[in-house]
């Protein structure tokens, strides 16, 4: 740590005190201060403890916060700027075991800064045998389509990369060909497939085909998750003549999608020593949280200044729970 206060000495010969500060030598005559007052204005030290308070949401918005303190808005928010390069500087992401076989948990999503799109890329890397995800540094990419995994993975350390059996995700193509390319076990996120077929086939109350949509949902919740192999076909082959029912074109397609990947979703059953999820809920956790902090911050002007928010934000958080799969008795 720093020394804030140095003690300097002019001579090396012995001194007595001359007056209530200053030094003086013995041999020369020469006087000092042994604590030199530093020349000019007094500098602020800069802390994380506001950085922290704003991440933690303890604090309001930057606006709100200099307002109540009676600081100008633009002093205020370069205090905040020097509080968050100094809570980068000295915090880091959790680390990894040295050992072990590593789930990932993939997802993306998009951002608009003055009308340009890019792209967020999350990465969570879970040991089989916790319960708890270590988040990787996010890229930040520039373009919407999510098609760059492979350079995102490119940026995961190798000897960690070949650890990585599984990958849990919602589906995206590129992303599961990706998967498939390393020899990885894909586990599709239940949760996407299900809003993905009440798209187009809705079993509420208000529905016109709601007999059709509760018949289809207890098929494919019978599929995804019984043990059962002989009942699970069985079922299979009902949404198939189900497909030939259905008018709509676009609840056929997402059922012939279902059909055609069904056994992605049943990984968790098919691999139980691994402990899968059966979502990628917690990757959505994390965008969503990241989400609502850039709400706070109504807005940030720069590619540099998100990536400082969201590293910031997820060296804070560090883990996030996240449990598999609760499988059928």
């Amino acid at each position: 740590m720093p020394n804030l206060h140095p003690q300097t000495s002019r001579c090396q010969h012995s001194w007595y005190r001359f007056g209530p500060r200053r030094r003086r030598c013995r041999n020369c005559g020469s006087t000092w201060r042994p604590h030199p007052r530093r020349r000019g204005r007094k500098r602020k030290r800069i802390q994380t403890t506001l950085s922290v308070r704003y991440l933690d949401r303890s604090i309001g918005s930057l606006r709100s916060a200099a307002t109540s303190r009676g600081i100008a808005r633009e002093t205020f928010r370069r205090h905040f700027s020097a509080s968050i390069d100094l809570l980068l500087r000295r915090s880091r992401f959790a680390q990894l075991p040295d050992t072990g076989a590593l789930i990932v948990i993939a997802d993306a999503t998009g951002v608009c800064l003055f009308g340009v799109s890019w792209t967020i890329y999350c990465l969570l890397l879970r040991p089989v045998e916790t319960d708890h995800a270590i988040i990787v540094p996010p890229i930040l990419l520039l373009g919407r389509a999510e098609t760059q995994w492979q350079q995102v993975f490119a940026s995961v350390a190798p000897d960690v990369h070949r650890r990585i059996i599984a990958l849990v995700c919602d589906g995206n193509p590129h992303l599961v060909a990706y998967g498939k390319r390393q020899k990885w076990i894909i586990q599709r996120c239940h949760f996407h497939l299900k809003a993905h077929v009440r798209s187009y086939l809705s079993w509420g109350p208000e529905s016109r085909s709601r007999l059709w949509g509760l018949l289809a949902l207890w098929s494919i919740n019978i599929v995804l998750e019984t043990a059962d192999t002989i009942r699970c076909m069985r079922h299979h082959s009902f949404l198939a003549r189900l497909v030939f029912i259905l008018r709509s074109k676009k609840a056929k397609w997402a059922i012939r999608s279902f059909l055609r990947t069904f056994e992605d979703f049943r990984s968790y059953l098919r691999y139980p020593q691994l402990r899968l999820p059966a979502t990628s809920n917690a990757a959505e956790s994390l965008i969503g949280m990241l989400k609502a902090h850039l709400a706070r911050t109504r807005g940030l002007s720069t590619s540099r200044a998100m990536l400082r928010h969201m590293l910031a934000l997820y060296q804070r958080k560090q883990t996030i729970h996240c449990p598999p799969k609760v499988q059928p008795n």
